[in-house]
Order: C-alpha cells, then structure tokens, then sequence
C-alpha cells in the first residue's frame, strides 16, 4: 500500500541541481553587469526592505551577490528577486555577502548553486530558512552571533564539512565541525561534507546529547552510525534520505522516533530496535519513496504546461516544477511512501517496534539478543564488578571470563533482561581479568565482544572489627595475600566522602587511629596494594561511637580499694572491673554518669588485684587498659602509743600481707616525716627515743609490699611525753619508809607505786605537786621487803616505769 507524504524526500533538492547546467559562459560583452531590485518581506509586521545587486560577467559566467537592507526577506521566492536576472544572463553565483541590518534568509535562497563557495553573513542575521544553502560548494559555514532560528535542512547536498558557531552565540556551539544546541544536549546539523569526502567517516554523538534534531543528517552519504543510549529522541526526518546508510545500531536507552526519520534509506534492510523505544512516527522507519509520473503527466496535460515525455531522469527539471508550484500545485503532491517488501524490524515481542511492523505492514522478526555493550570492569568488594547495557529482548547473560591459559570460560548465568551486572569473586587474585558477555532468548544467544574488557583485581580487605581502646579507635582487618601495604581511612558522621588516615605496611592488619573526638560515630574501611594495583573497599565500612576512657588511679583505703577518675565527656555510666593477676576480668560494679570514684569493699587482704574502667555512653563502651593498674589490698594499721622509759613506743596491729612499714611522725609545721622504715611484715612496733619529756607527738603508720602502701590515718595519733622518774634513794624510817626520786618536767604530779617480792604492784599513792621530789610510805609493815617505783602522770597520760623498783626492809 502507498501512502502520499507531506514532504518531499529530495525532488526539489535535486532540482536545483539543473541550474547550473543553465549557467554556461556566454561570449558576450567584457566587464561586469549589475543588475539590482528589492524584496520586501509583507508576511508580518516584522517586515522591511532587502536590497538586492546582482553581479555577473558574461565572458567568466561567474556572479556575486550583495543582500543589503534593514528587515526580513520574503519566505518565498518572487519576482522581485535575483533569479530571473540569473536566469536570463546565464551566469552562476560564486559569491555572496549580505550585510548588517538583513535579518533573514529565505527558504531555497541559494539552493543549487553548485559554485557557490563563499559567503559573509551580517551578526544581525536571526534566521536561515529550508534549504537556503543547499547543494552548494560552501566547504565551511560560521554560524553568526544573533541566529537563533536555523532549519536543518539549509545545507543538505553541500560541501560543507566544518561549520563554527560565534562564541557570542546564544543558542547554538560547534563542537567537531557540528552544530548543537547550547547546552550540547541536542545535535541540529551534522556537516555534509563529512560523508561526502569520506562515506565512511564513523561519527561518533557526544554523551551530552538527548536529542537529534529534525533533518539533522537529512539525504547526507552517511554509510553507518551508532545511537547511544543517551540519546532519547530522534526529531522527524533526522535520517530520511541517507541512501548510502546501511549500518544503524541503536542502544537501548531510545525512547522516541519521530516521523520519516528513516524514510528513504534505500540501503537500510534491517533495523534492531531495543525495548527502550516507546513510540514510532509515520513512516520513520522501512519506507521507501518513488514518483507518480502517471499523475504529474496528467497535470501537465491539463494545464497545457509544454514539456517532453516524463522520465526518471528529466523529472527534476527545475522550470517544470517551478510551472507547477505556479499553479498551485506542490511536487509533494506526486510522492508516494510504501513499505519495502524487504526490510525487516527486528524487536523484542510485545514491544513498539512490533506494533509499528504489524500496524504498517512492515517486515518483522523476535529480535535475537543484541550483543551487550560492555561498559566496564572494575574491581570491588568481594570481587571484580562487571557492567554491560540492557539487550533488547533478552531473556538472560552468559557472563565469560577468559582463563590464564587462553580461551573463555563460562562462569555464570544472569536472568533478567535488566541485570546488568555481575560480580566475580571468584576473579584471580594480583591478575588482570578479561571478561566479555552474550545475551541470550529463546532464539539463542548473540555473539559478543571478542576483546572483551579488564580489570586488574587484588582482594579487598574484609574488616573483622572496629574497637574503642584507651586513646583511640582500634581497626582490623584479614590479612590479604601479596599485599605490599594498606591504606586505612575513615569519615565522621557529619561527613559523606572518606578521609585518608595512614598507611599500614602490609605485615600489619590493625590501625589504631587517635586523631577521635568522643562521643562521634566514625565508619571506617581498608583497601590494600600489592605493588600493582589498589583493591576495592568496604564502602558500607564499619562504625563505632569513640567513647574515651577516663584516666583513673587505685590507693587502698580504710575500707578497701578505691577507684579514683576524671570524668568523660558525656559518659552515661562507668563500669568497674576487677580481677586477680592470672585471672579473668569480672564486672565489680557499674556507677552513674555523675560518679568520680568508688572503693572496693570486698577486696581480700594482703591479695594483689587488677582494676580498669569502662565509660559508657549511648551503649558503647570505651576501651579500656586490658593489663589494667594492680594494686596489693592492705588494711590501715591500727596504732597504740606508749611512754617508755627510753621514749614513745608506737605499736600497731599486723597487717596482712605487708611486708614491711613505715613510721611517720607529724613536724612543726604540720607536715609528716618518715622517722622509721620497718622492714618486717611481723614487726608491729617502734621506739621513738628522739623526744623529750612534755613534748606531744603525733604519728601515724603505713603499711607497705614492694611498691603497693596502705591507707593512713591522715590525723594520726597523738601522745605527751614524759620521761621516767628514778628514785634516787629509799629509806626505812620510825615513821615509815621515805623515797627521794627525779622530777619530771611537763607532768602533773606523781604515782607511787609498792609490791613485795613475787606480788604485783599497787598505787599506794599520789603526789600532785610536779616539783615535789619525795615520798613517805607510812602503810609499811616493820621486817617486810617492799620494792618501790614511780611514774610520772600529766592527765591521763602516764610515764613509764622501772619495772625492776628499788627494793626496801621496813625495820620499824
């Protein structure tokens, strides 16, 4: 079935290309002819005077042409214009300069001047009309500053290969010789004259790019060409016309194919369309064209319009079809579109490539999977990450990778049409790995990437834990085979990149990083080197809230060992632990966030222990000194003080597992001196001859075992000190037995103390006066044997004593 078009494919294209069989040198006057008029544009209100001068010579047929004015051209060609001056003087125009003011150029204004090889544009031009360069010689075209308005098909059938756009430009950039939009997201105008001189230049659509304009590559010689999966539309008639283009591929991504975009590609027999396209316009895709010569004869015919009998060949002459567009008549009128019996759309089922097929009677097979583009290699995690594009109407992938020894191998089966990706990790460690992959559906599997694509694959670390220790976070890892070294980095919570943090040489396989702040998340990950490449990474990491452990002492006290330490920032708790020197940590207690210290009360005597502490804070637990501080429990000796004879005898109770002791006394100014150093655990006493007699001292006493000491009482014990009165003389009197002993300084008075021989002493009496040196016993019996002896008193404090006495016979 034929279906008429709107538009021409190239009827009036290569009309214009019979103009210059017109313009042959004529042997007529020497110099050069100007012929002027104007062109005034009555379309909008926009419109105004050009100005037109149009110069030959007769003897070298060629002419130049001069546009000047202030306004628009027409849309359409006229009487007013240049071309009937050309066509009587039969010259060709190889040059054209139009100057500022002229915003316009009109459709077909130099279509098929097949000389014309040179042309100034004003920077006041906004619009180039269809076709207004066709089929010239032009090899380069600038694009100046204010056009905003360019219809693609200006420059179909010229030589242009390189067009420039004006950096001042607004709306359009150059990019390899072409035209886009701005932004690079639409391509408007491939150069022709790429193809021309080269058919099979392989043009290569920038990433950029969404859209392919309207006419875009319109009757260009264009052999072959790849649209990426970037592109996502394709404007009407973007190829229609490119008989040479026999090689399209098109990547899954496209969603939309205008009308007539591939209208005319005589040599196009098959087209694969991927599932991504959505939608299909009239006669964009397996469509050919030809002429109703049957028709356009009987339109002549009617019209009395002489001419010879119509063939393929002098169908295009460019006056006949000027007579008809005269008269009302367009040569669109005597085109006709149809399916081509022998194209084929190959799509995957149920998608618009096959709708579009059995709506247009148009040839259509299940397309077989399309061989995958592979996109990339990549080390990761675990593996090595392979990636390749969605096939159209594939049901799965065969994943290969090639093994050392040369040859592929099939290592996995992925189902799905859009999963694209695959890790191996299986991949050879501290080797380049080559993959490639083929799609497969039920009609089989596509061929694939013989070069297939690599990566370069050493074993990502796997983290094994993340720990708060004193002073920093602890990082480990498993070891990886061959690894030279290690790098370790990190990010806070309030950040989203990852921070170096140091290198680890590879014998090491923990870090502990100090530079923390507490109370702060921190995620960290590991990759190694083994002298050729860098793994991949953990990029899920592994975090931990650093919790810093506070600083903390261990002293015995009175009542048990006390944990003393500084608070930690925001600490919700700490945790005491305590164990034995060959045992295992066992949790002792846990205070409030508030607390600062806590003792031991259950601690044995004399056993030596290990203490550390936790902070908690939001359920983590800082780390903590795992050999801990150990400390030996000692009570705090109980003291007795005495007077002696030969001084203050200060006396304690034994303290388990001590080892020794040490005496302090209390000086003038307060402050305690270590006066002993008692090097036996079982000596529980020491004499203190330095004194004199009423002075008070104080003392107190520490127990000690290597470096580990006791408590103390910081008050201490206190005691006056009298020295022992002597008796100087004992005599028996009628009136009893008199005694004569020493004074004592700094005492109250005196204790007179009496036993016989075997008995134990008794007070007998009391003197109150300190400076009374004698006493008389007038008790005494006559023939007894008394022994006597004094003691000092001051209060309740008493001197010593001779505990031997002064022996006595009352003999009256």
């Amino acid at each position: 079935m034929r279906k008429r078009v709107l538009s021409s494919i190239v009827s009036l294209a290569l009309a214009f290309t019979v103009v210059a069989s017109l313009c042959v040198p004529a042997a007529a006057a020497l110099g050069d002819i100007t012929k002027t008029g104007t062109m005034n544009d009555t379309s909008s209100a926009e419109g105004g005077t050009v100005n037109w001068a149009y110069t030959y010579n007769l003897l070298s047929g060629k002419a130049r042409l001069t546009i000047s004015g202030d306004g628009y051209m027409p849309n359409s060609m006229s009487d007013q214009s240049w071309f009937s001056v050309q066509s009587a003087a039969g010259c060709y125009i190889y040059e054209v300069t139009v100057t500022e003011g002229v915003k316009s150029i009109m459709s077909d204004a130099f279509a098929g001047e097949i000389y014309l090889e040179s042309v100034t544009l004003p920077s006041s031009l906004e619009r180039i009309g269809s076709s207004a360069f066709a089929y010239t010689a032009l090899e380069s075209f600038n694009i100046p500053e204010n056009l905003s308005s360019l219809s693609a098909d200006a420059f179909t059938g010229s030589s242009i290969s390189k067009f420039t756009v004006d950096s001042e430009n607004e709306y359009f950039t150059a990019y390899n010789g072409d035209i886009y939009s701005k932004d690079m997201s639409t391509l408007v105008v491939a150069a022709p004259g790429k193809f021309k001189n080269n058919s099979s230049y392989s043009f290569k659509i920038p990433n950029t790019v969404t859209e392919i304009g309207p006419y875009a590559f319109y009757c260009t010689e264009i052999e072959a060409v790849t649209i990426p999966s970037n592109v996502k539309t394709i404007k009407k008639m973007a190829f229609a016309g490119c008989s040479n283009l026999s090689d399209v591929t098109v990547e899954n991504g496209l969603q939309y194919i205008y009308s007539g975009v591939f209208l005319a590609c005589d040599s196009l027999k098959t087209l694969h369309l991927p599932a991504s396209v959505e939608s299909l316009g009239y006669c964009s895709i397996g469509y050919i064209y030809s002429y109703d010569y049957d028709g356009l004869e009987s339109a002549l015919v009617e019209l009395s319009i002489e001419h010879e009998s119509l063939t393929e060949e002098n169908f295009y002459y460019y006056s006949l079809l000027a007579s008809l567009d005269e008269r009302g008549y367009s040569s669109d009128a005597f085109v006709y579109c149809y399916a081509d019996e022998n194209f084929k759309i190959y799509a995957p089922s149920g998608s618009a490539g096959e709708k579009y097929a059995v709506n247009n009677s148009v040839g259509y097979v299940k397309s077989q999977a399309l061989t995958p583009k592979l996109l990339s290699a990549a080390a990761s995690y675990g593996g090595v990450t392979v990636k390749w594009s969605v096939s159209g109407d594939a049901d799965g992938y065969y994943v290969y990778r090639k093994k050392k020894s040369g040859g592929w191998e099939n290592i996995a089966t992925v189902w799905g049409s859009s999963n694209t990706a695959y890790t191996d990790s299986d991949a050879f460690a501290g080797y380049n790995n080559v993959y490639t992959v083929k799609a497969f559906n039920s009609t089989g599997a596509s061929s694939y990437d013989s070069k297939g694509i690599s990566a370069y694959y050493v074993v990502a670390p796997e983290l094994t834990s993340v720990s708060n220790t004193v002073g920093g976070v602890k990082v480990a890892w498993s070891a990886v085979s061959g690894a030279t070294h290690y790098r370790v980095y990190k990010k806070a919570s309030y950040q989203t990149s990852w921070d170096f943090v140091s290198t680890v040489s590879g014998s090491g396989t923990s870090y502990t990083d100090t530079d923390v702040d507490s109370n702060v998340k921190y995620t960290y990950t590991v990759r190694a080197y083994d002298g050729t490449g860098w793994s991949s990474y953990d990029s899920k990491g592994k975090s931990i809230t650093f919790v810093k452990n506070p600083e903390f002492t261990v002293a015995n006290s009175a009542s048990g060992v006390l944990i003393r330490w500084t608070p930690a920032s925001k600490a919700d708790s700490y945790r005491i632990y305590r164990k034995a020197v060959s045992g295992s940590w066992k949790l002792l207690a846990t205070c409030s966030g508030s607390s600062t210290s806590y003792t031991d009360k259950t601690s044995v005597r004399g056993t030596v222990y290990c203490y550390t502490i936790r902070s908690v804070y939001n359920n983590t637990y800082s780390g903590y000194a795992s050999s801990g501080t150990k400390i030996r429990s000692l009570a705090m000796p109980a003291l007795k003080l005495e007077n002696r004879t030969n001084g203050i005898r200060v006396s304690w109770d034994k303290v388990t597992g001590a080892a020794g002791y040490y005496v302090y006394r209390k000086n003038s100014s307060g402050s305690w001196t270590r006066i002993a150093n008692i090097k036996s655990g079982s000596t529980v006493y020491y004499v203190d001859t330095a004194v004199k007699s009423s002075g008070t001292y104080t003392y107190t006493v520490r127990a000690y075992s290597g470096s580990y000491v006791s408590s103390f009482s910081s008050a201490g014990a206190s005691i006056k000190y009298l020295s022992t009165p002597k008796i100087t003389s004992a005599v028996s009197k009628s009136g009893g037995i008199t005694l004569k002993y020493s004074t004592v300084s700094g005492c109250q008075g005196y204790y007179i103390y009496r036993k016989t021989s075997g008995g134990s002493w008794q007070r007998i009496g009391t003197v109150t006066k300190s400076g009374t040196a004698s006493f008389t016993d007038k008790t005494a019996k006559k023939g007894v044997t008394y022994i006597y002896t004094v003691r000092a008193y001051s209060g309740s404090v008493k001197s010593s004593y001779y505990s031997a006495g002064t022996s006595v016979k009352c003999k009256y």
